[in-house]
C-alpha cells in the first residue's frame, strides 16, 4: 500500500513538474525574426554552398542561394572559423550566413537572405533591429548601402536581381563597412507602418551608386582574393522598444551628429516690439536645455525691447520632439524637457536685466509640432521656445 502510495504521489510529481515546464514554455514569447543566429537546421545536410534554406525558414528573393558556414562540417569551403571566404568565429552558436554585396566579376551576382517574420510588426510601434556583420578577408571591396530591407510583402524574382530597394537600417552614416578582424554590430530603429512581416538582407541599390572601398588582404590569410565584397552574418533580432536609447549600436559606429534647427524670419521695415518678440524661436539640440550660443543674440534682443517697453511682459512656450518624450519614459532625467528649456531662456532673460515677475513659462511638451516629418530636421524644428507677448 506505501509503494502504492509512493508512486501515486511520485507521478503527481512529475506530472506537475512536467506540467510547469509545458506552461512554461508555452509562456515564453518567441522571437521575432525565426532563427536568427542560423544554427537551427540539419547539420549532416549541410554540404555545399548555397545552401542557407537549410536554416529554415530562411530563404533569398532571387534564384541564387546565400551561404550557411557551420563548424565540423566537410567541405573546407563552408567551414567555420576557415572557409572559402576567410577566417571567422560565429558571434554566437557554431554558425552563421553569408552573401555577396557587391561583385565586379559577370559570373557572380549579389546574394540576398530573407524571412518571414514570427508576427507582423505593429502600426506606430518602435523596434530595434540588431545584426552582426564582418567583411571575409578574401574580399576586394568593401561597401556601403548593406544592411535590412522591412517590407510587407514576400519578395520574389525569377532571375538573380540586384535590389534596388533602400534598405531602412545599415550602419550609421551608411559608410562601407570594412570591419574584417572581427563582427561590427549595428542596430537602427525602425517605426512600423503596421502589417510588416518579412526582412530582406544584402546590399541593395545600384552599384555605380555605390560607396567602393579597395581592401588589402590580411598577411596572416591565405587565398585567392576573389573581386567582390562578401559578408558574414549572425545574430538578427528585432525586438520592440519604447524609445531609441533602447537600441544599442556598435561602440565602433560614430554617433550621430546633433542636428539643431534655425531659421531667418524676414521682417518688415519698422516692425513693432511685440511683433519681433512674438517672431522670436530660440531652438535646441535633441535632449538637452542648453541654449545653443547661435541664439544670444536673439534673447539679448529680446530683453532690450522688454526694456524699452517696461509694460510688456511675455510667455515662453516649451517645446519637445516626439523622440524625447519616448526617452522621458525610460530616463526620468530628460523628462519635462520643454518646461527645463522655456525655464533656461527665462533664466537668460533674468541674467540680462529683466526682472522673473514679467515672464510666465508654460510648456507644450510634443502636442503642437511645428513639423510633422520623421527626419533629423523636422525633429529639429519641434525642440524650441516660442515667445508669446501677453
Amino acid at each position: 500500500m506505501k509503494r502504492l502510495l509512493l508512486a501515486v504521489l511520485t507521478f503527481a510529481v512529475v506530472g506537475a513538474t512536467a506540467q510547469k515546464k509545458t506552461d512554461k514554455a508555452a509562456a515564453e514569447p518567441k522571437g521575432i525574426v525565426p532563427n536568427g543566429n542560423f544554427d537551427d537546421f540539419e547539420f549532416k545536410s549541410l554540404k555545399t554552398a548555397n545552401q542557407v534554406d537549410l536554416a529554415a525558414p530562411w530563404i533569398t528573393p532571387n534564384v541564387m542561394l546565400a551561404d550557411l558556414f557551420s563548424k565540423g562540417v566537410k567541405s573546407p569551403k563552408i567551414q567555420v572559423p576557415t572557409n572559402e571566404h576567410g577566417i571567422q568565429e560565429p558571434a554566437s552558436g557554431s554558425s552563421y550566413a553569408g552573401f555577396r554585396a557587391y561583385s565586379k566579376d559577370p559570373k557572380k551576382t549579389r546574394t540576398y537572405l530573407e524571412v518571414k517574420l514570427n508576427q507582423k510588426l505593429v502600426k506606430g510601434q518602435q523596434y530595434c533591429i540588431r545584426y552582426s556583420l564582418s567583411l571575409a578577408e578574401l574580399s576586394k571591396f568593401a561597401v556601403n548601402n548593406v544592411g535590412v530591407y522591412v517590407t510587407e510583402k514576400k519578395l520574389q524574382y525569377s532571375k538573380d536581381n540586384a535590389i534596388m530597394m533602400t534598405p531602412q537600417v545599415t550602419i550609421t552614416d551608411n559608410v562601407a563597412i570594412n570591419i574584417m578582424d572581427s563582427w561590427e554590430h549595428i542596430c537602427g530603429t525602425f517605426t512600423a507602418a503596421g502589417g510588416e512581416e518579412y526582412i530582406v538582407i544584402g546590399g541593395f541599390g545600384a552599384e555605380d551608386k555605390m560607396k567602393v572601398e579597395k581592401m588589402k588582404k590580411p598577411s596572416s590569410v591565405s587565398g585567392t582574393v576573389a573581386n567582390e565584397a562578401y559578408y558574414f552574418l549572425d545574430n538578427v533580432e528585432i525586438v520592440a522598444i519604447d524609445a531609441k536609447s533602447q537600441c544599442n549600436c556598435s561602440k565602433k559606429s560614430k554617433p550621430q551628429a546633433q542636428f539643431i534647427y534655425s531659421s531667418s524670419v524676414a521682417r518688415e521695415t519698422g516692425a513693432k516690439p511685440a511683433d519681433i518678440v512674438n517672431s522670436t524661436v530660440v531652438y535646441f539640440a535633441g535632449l538637452t536645455e542648453m541654449i545653443p550660443g547661435q541664439f544670444d543674440s536673439n534673447i539679448e534682443e529680446v530683453a532690450s525691447i522688454m526694456k524699452a517697453n517696461p509694460i510688456m511682459n511675455i510667455e515662453l512656450i516649451g517645446h519637445s520632439d516626439a523622440d524625447e518624450t519616448a526617452e522621458a519614459k525610460v530616463d526620468e532625467e530628460v523628462s519635462n524637457m520643454a518646461e527645463k528649456r522655456a525655464n533656461s531662456v527665462k533664466e537668460a532673460l533674468v541674467g540680462f536685466g529683466i526682472s522673473a515677475t514679467r515672464i510666465s513659462v508654460t510648456s507644450a511638451e510634443d502636442t503642437q509640432p511645428a513639423s510633422t516629418f520623421n527626419s533629423p530636421s523636422g525633429h529639429a524644428q519641434n525642440r524650441r521656445v516660442v515667445f508669446k507677448v501677453k
